[in-house]
């Protein structure tokens, strides 16, 4: 949609082109349900144009196209679950703890460290790159309107973005900062070039390419130097740290080893808060604890909070534990802390049969057994 947005410019009517508008909409809600904030922009913008001289066709056609992609999954999932909207959506909100702010918190750092100034400057550096960022940005605005519309919809985007995220308050994961940034990176360079505009009526005319080009190599610069050059996991190559993925290459681990020395197979059930890596390597049945993909267990939550360790965002119910009964149990340290490693029933119940030492989510991550 990137690309699709500044090029549905105005122009003769193409219906490849809004078909392909309305097909890229679908395919971007049905992979992530807050797609639907990039759509609402381009569909405004859309209906602003209607009474343009040369307008695009009616966004009843781009409607189409998208109804044509969604109305089978809609079908399909109302039929074979009960519900479109996944499970996932609410199952997040009832199990992790989440403070007060948290997520504007979260979005504020990423916006003003755009570029990555603190990994380079510090404190003072990400303070100064947020005002540079928020000046740009909002300059982009004015210049949008007057001479490029058709970017204005992505622009809105990634404040759409940071509003409703900062007022709905979800957890935030590392990948839900991702989205929105290309559309403010654009709107910042979009916003410098506005700001230079008076420059190229006076003397000083050619410095107006050295400063814009200066201002770009910095921020190559500033973001290429947050990079590690050689994480200490995973593959040995340079890869910013957001990259940070040592929890899901453990998670395989125990995945492997439950599969090659414990020989789990599709009847056995393994209970795990994160249900990919361990799912997909192990091949067990996996026990949602988190109840992203079993709605039943939803019922087990909010927890008491007394259960979270501190610093912690989530932990296992402990009688969603003694009623699913599972084979095997993989969790972090830190979600048993507070509940299932201090009930007596689970200790009987449960053999601890290896741990991985780590620096996150606790002091390692653990397998349990449960005894014959």
């Amino acid at each position: 949609v990137y690309v699709l947005t500044p090029n549905a410019r105005i122009a003769p009517p193409q219906r490849w082109r809004e078909a392909g508008i309305g097909i890229c909409a679908a395919l971007g809600f049905l992979t992530r349900a807050d797609a639907v904030l990039w759509i609402a922009p381009i569909l405004g913008w859309l209906v602003a144009l209607k009474g343009h001289p040369r307008p695009p066709v009616s966004p009843g056609r781009h409607g189409l196209a998208a109804i044509l992609v969604l109305l089978p999954w809609f079908i399909f999932s109302a039929a074979q679950f009960g519900s479109p909207i996944p499970n996932s959506v609410t199952a997040k909100r009832n199990a992790y703890l989440v403070q007060p702010m948290d997520a504007f918190a979260g979005l504020l750092r990423t916006y003003s460290n755009l570029f990555f100034a603190f990994d380079t400057f510090g404190s003072a550096g990400t303070m100064i790159s947020a005002l540079v960022i928020l000046v740009c940005a909002l300059f982009a605005f004015p210049y949008a309107a007057r001479k490029l519309p058709r970017v204005l919809p992505l622009f809105i985007y990634s404040w759409l973005y940071f509003a409703v995220f900062a007022l709905l308050n979800p957890l935030m994961f590392r990948w839900y900062f991702a989205p929105p940034l290309p559309a403010l990176m654009l709107a910042v360079f979009t916003g410098l070039w506005a700001l230079l505009i008076p420059l190229q009526k006076t003397r000083a005319k050619a410095a107006v390419p050295v400063i814009a080009g200066a201002f770009g190599a910095l921020c190559l610069f500033t973001s290429i130097n947050a990079w590690t050059l050689h994480p200490d996991h995973g593959a040995d190559r340079p890869a910013p740290q957001m990259a940070w993925h040592e929890i899901e290459l453990l998670y395989r681990q125990m995945g492997e080893y439950l599969r090659d020395n414990l020989g789990v197979t599709a009847e056995t059930r393994v209970a795990s808060g994160d249900i990919g890596a361990v799912g997909y390597f192990s091949g067990a049945t996996i026990v949602d604890t988190v109840g992203l993909v079993t709605p039943e267990l939803r019922d087990y939550y909010p927890v008491d909070p007394a259960l979270i360790a501190e610093g912690q965002n989530y932990a296992i119910p402990p009688l969603l534990i003694y009623d699913t009964q599972p084979e095997f149990l993989v969790t972090m340290e830190a979600f048993i802390r507070n509940g299932l490693a201090q009930q007596p029933e689970f200790l009987e119940s449960y053999t601890l049969i290896r741990e991985i030492p780590t620096g996150f989510y606790g002091s390692s991550m653990q397998l349990w057994q449960r005894n014959s």
